[in-house]
């Protein structure tokens, strides 16, 4: 078991419509706030069938050494090129109370391939990994994950999955989160495991909660779900002198 702790102006003839309703979409704050505001995107690519675009509101980071290279971004959308519609509108995490602010060479006419995509529920269509940069550090890489609706052709946020520190396993069809804490000994795993089409078979969750100080002991709770029905459930304590090492404590208490 592997544990690894670890968006140019294009302004054609068929994205004009779309971008001119983004621009009056934009608050009067934000159009009367200094530094310019303008729209970039990615280069179409396509992906699940579908012909998309990443496109963005920005606006010059007037407070950098370099503003015409460094932006403010306002908004993320991922976009149906073909039937003008929004397929996936990113919820940007603020950075110290402002949104965050990238390199517009990161964003701005860049091409995307399928390579980049990763089918995360291994149902055969591709998925957006979004890493959270604000919100990685001590626990990990935090990411939002969306998988591709086939009937909506839409991405949809994917709320069941811990989503730090994300593996997948093609061969098992497996999905694993692991973190933990800032060397204190607790740690959380998740797994879920997938059979075809994207059925979920099973989830399991391991968790360590530091229960004493002097003796050094963990609670470490284990849980196995087949859909929404739990049908394991163990509890044990451990201390450090113990089985410590979260691999091996997780392979003990799954198996």
């Amino acid at each position: 078991m592997n544990l690894i702790a670890t968006a140019c102006i294009i302004l054609s003839s068929h994205t004009q419509p779309y971008n001119n309703a983004l621009n009056a979409g934009l608050s009067i704050s934000v159009a009367q706030s200094q530094g310019k505001t303008f729209k970039v995107q990615s280069q179409p690519f396509d992906l699940n069938g579908l012909r998309l675009q990443y496109q963005y509101t920005v606006k010059e980071d007037i407070d950098s050494t370099n503003p015409k290279e460094m932006v403010v971004l306002l908004d993320k959308k991922l976009v149906d090129i073909k039937r003008h519609l929004i397929v996936l509108n990113f919820s940007l995490i603020l950075e110290d109370d402002r949104n965050p602010t990238v390199k517009l060479s990161e964003i701005n006419n860049v091409k995307y391939i399928q390579a980049d995509f990763d089918d995360v529920n291994f149902d055969g269509y591709k998925d957006i990994r979004e890493e959270c940069k604000p919100c990685s550090g001590s626990l990990g890489n935090v990411e939002e994950i969306y998988l591709f609706n086939r009937r909506l052709k839409k991405f949809i946020r994917w709320q069941s999955v811990m989503g730090i520190n994300v593996e997948l396993d093609e061969k098992g069809r497996t999905v694993q989160c692991y973190t933990k804490g800032a060397g204190d000994g607790q740690f959380e795993y998740q797994e879920i495991k997938f059979i075809d089409h994207g059925i979920q078979l099973y989830e399991k969750q391991v968790n360590s909660i530091f229960l004493n100080e002097k003796r050094h002991t963990y609670k470490i709770t284990y849980k196995k779900y087949a859909g929404k029905k739990l049908v394991a459930h163990k509890t044990r304590i451990v201390t450090r002198r113990e089985i410590y090492d979260p691999s091996d404590v997780i392979a003990e208490i799954t198996k």
